[in-house]
């Protein structure tokens, strides 16, 4: 059933890519005076796709603390990262579109390019300490003029479930220097959806939950320093709970 699913993923992206050229010149000849409601449609698309995604791969995904996100203004999302499957969801079922900050190798993907551009998307390169500062910069100006962000600060994923790396104090320099807040993501039990047994997909129940806002405006300078770890304490005591749901 695994190997079914990945013809089906595969099947499905090509009618996904196909169809997405009408809807870009529809969304472009009616929304293009409108930035931020033309990023919107974008995204809708998007979510759409990878809710269809998540279907045909099987995965069933209980929501948690959805009324919890900001509606009135963005914000920075910061999730705990285990798969690839982790983006994929999020983006299928968040309340609030973001644009996600994703490692240069997405980068180079056919077709998937165009679409992450569309969203704003920021291409983050490790080894370039110089670009790493540019993309906190174009992170913060995507929040100021109301598009909500999402990094895994972690940086890479993990390699077991339900544990996590470091939190780097770089992604929250985004929130801190927009004067945004955190809303920390957490997410269980993605990891034995795909990577383990590429190229075969298993079915999975998932567990997003968002958490309760941390307003960074005002926030004193020792309180910043501690917010990497406060905020992976939180997502961790939050796994810890939601996996006896699973």
């Amino acid at each position: 059933m695994g190997y079914i699913r990945v013809v089906l993923v595969f099947l499905y992206l090509v009618l996904f890519f196909l169809f997405g050229y009408p809807v870009r010149l529809w969304i472009y000849l009616t929304k293009r005076k409108d930035e931020l409601a033309s990023y919107r449609a974008y995204f809708a698309y998007v979510q759409w796709g990878f809710k269809c995604i998540a279907f045909l791969s099987g995965s069933h995904v209980t929501l948690i603390g959805e009324e919890k996100v900001p509606k009135d203004r963005a914000f920075l999302y910061v999730p705990n990262h285990r798969s690839i499957y982790d983006l994929i969801l999020l983006a299928a079922f968040t309340p609030v579109p973001f644009s996600p900050i994703s490692k240069m190798s997405l980068k180079k993907v056919p077709f998937l390019r165009k679409w992450m551009d569309l969203i704003h998307s920021i291409f983050l390169d490790r080894e370039d300490v110089q670009k790493g500062a540019e993309m906190v910069q174009k992170a913060v100006e995507l929040i100021k003029t109301g598009h909500s962000v999402l990094i895994f600060p972690e940086g890479t994923r993990s390699k077991v479930e339900g544990e996590m790396g470091p939190f780097h104090g770089g992604s929250f320099k985004i929130a801190i220097r927009a004067d945004a807040p955190v809303v920390p993501v957490t997410i269980v039990n993605t990891g034995d959806i795909f990577e383990p047994h590429i190229p075969s997909i298993h079915s999975a129940h998932v567990i997003i939950e968002f958490g309760d806002p941390i307003e960074t405006k005002g926030m004193p300078v020792a309180q910043r320093k501690l917010l990497p770890e406060q905020t992976k304490e939180l997502i961790a005591e939050t796994y810890e709970k939601d996996k006896e749901l699973i």
